[in-house]
C-alpha cells in the first residue's frame, strides 16, 4: 500500500478505496522480494473527482516463488496547489 501512495503522491492526490493482500508462501530471513503494481483498469468518477483507479500486485521472492498477491483500488486526484 505504501509503494502506490509513495508513486502516486509525487504528482497527484491519491485516497485508498479498497485493498486485497493474499500471502500464499512464507518469506524466510534473508529472502530478496521484488514487488509490482499493475494498472488494469482507470477511469473518470466525476462523483470522486478524480480517476478510480483498480491495480494488481504482488511479491516474488529471489527463486521466483509467488509469496503474496494483492489488489487495490484508489483514486488518483488532481494535487492541490500550494499557496
Amino acid at each position: 500500500m505504501a509503494m502506490l501512495a509513495a508513486h502516486f503522491s509525487r504528482d497527484a492526490q491519491p485516497l485508498g478505496l479498497e485493498f486485497g493482500i493474499r500471502l500464499t508462501r512464507a518469506v524466510k530471513a534473508n529472502d530478496t522480494l521484488t514487488m509490482r503494481w499493475r494498472v488494469i483498469d482507470a477511469k473518470w468518477k466525476a462523483s470522486l473527482g478524480g480517476n478510480l483507479v483498480k491495480l494488481e500486485g504482488g511479491a516474488r521472492n529471489q527463486l521466483g516463488e509467488t509469496v503474496m498477491k494483492a489488489t487495490a483500488t484508489i483514486v488518483v486526484m488532481h494535487k492541490a496547489r500550494s499557496a
